[in-house]
């Protein structure tokens, strides 16, 4: 029922990583001693320099690492030439700021993405874009300053909030439908030495990019669980959820849902819950707290001293939107 999709169109990769090997060092012929490189030799030709000597000045030997390519071996207070030409960054192209104008389901905590697309979204080809950790859009007039490089060209730029903090950016992000998105691509033309500003609002729920059904036949479950009773021990642990076509234990519908690391030690502490991709029916929701952490996760079931409500709990999930339901755990197990 929770789903992890994943934030942008990405097929271009936002970061990469490169070894150097040990190597030993041939000291060569003495310095005075003009040595011929042999045909066939692993030294292979000389290096191109700034000056063109003649061989009569040629009075520093070819030394190499015995690599096949013939590179020169270069010592500890050499820079040397780099493996092969290196591409400059392009300028920060767009900057401004993102805000929203929606109400979050959630908290509004998370990471922004932010790309630039050849094609409209959802076309999985993105030319490059932003990631903005930590972010928190507090209220619509929080305002997030963002920067994007890019080269020349027309693009589509979209961005989105990770509300729920589970958009993976490799190989494909989407926001699913808690996020906080825009509700189109904008068009934006980038040209050379000409930055441009461009504000950002998040205008949609669940955004612009559709969820494989088109958004319009799933339901969303969300809502806040809090705790009326004291505690049998510490009240922390695994926050445990699921659906049920009749009354719980029985008609379990999917997988329980564990959130994990909740704390509802205090009446003044509450965890929100989420719940995705759900087919629209009628249900009965059971939360519970596993105040003594021994659940078994194949047969998930509260049991003495744990956290629970003392009514069965009805929910009506809509087909392509999101139902809100918040939960009092008033009892001990």
């Amino acid at each position: 029922m929770i789903r992890r999709l994943s934030g942008l169109m990405v097929v271009v990769a936002l970061a990469s990583c490169s070894d150097d090997g040990v190597v030993t060092r041939d000291t060569g012929p003495e310095p005075d001693q003009a040595v011929p490189d042999q045909a066939g030799s692993v030294d292979g030709p000389a290096p191109d320099v700034a000056v063109d000597l003649t061989p009569e000045l040629d009075l520093e030997p070819d030394v190499t690492d015995g690599s096949p390519d013939g590179s020169p071996d270069l010592g500890p207070s050499d820079t040397g030439p780099s493996d092969g030409p290196v591409a400059d960054a392009p300028p920060v192209a767009i900057t401004g700021t993102i805000s929203r104008s929606v109400a979050p389901v959630l908290d509004a905590k998370g990471t922004i993405y932010v790309g630039l697309f050849i094609l409209p979204p959802p076309a999985p080809i993105q030319f490059g874009g932003t990631v903005i950790n930590g972010a928190h859009l507090v209220t619509t007039s929080t305002k997030i300053s963002y920067a994007l490089p890019a080269g020349p060209g027309s693009y589509w730029l979209y961005a989105f909030l990770d509300d729920n903090s589970n958009a993976n950016p490799f190989p494909v992000a989407l926001p699913d439908a808690v996020d906080i998105g825009m509700a189109a691509a904008k068009q934006v033309k980038v040209v050379a030495g000409q930055p441009q500003k461009l504000d950002i609002v998040l205008d949609k729920i669940g955004g612009y990019m559709p969820t494989p059904d088109g958004g319009t036949s799933l339901g969303t479950l969300t809502g806040t669980v809090k705790a009326s009773v004291s505690p049998s021990l510490d009240g922390k642990g695994g926050l445990w959820l699921s659906l049920h076509s009749q009354l719980p234990p029985a008609g379990l519908v999917g997988q329980a849902i564990l959130h994990a690391g909740a704390d509802l030690s205090s009446p003044y502490a509450q965890e929100m819950y989420y719940m995705g991709s759900l087919q629209p029916g009628k249900y009965y929701l059971r939360v519970f707290l596993d105040d003594n952490s021994n659940v078994n996760a194949f047969a998930v079931a509260p049991d003495t001293g744990d956290m629970i409500h003392s009514k069965p709990i009805q929910v009506h999930i809509t087909a392509g939107a999101v139902t809100t339901h918040n939960v009092v755990l008033d009892k001990l197990q």
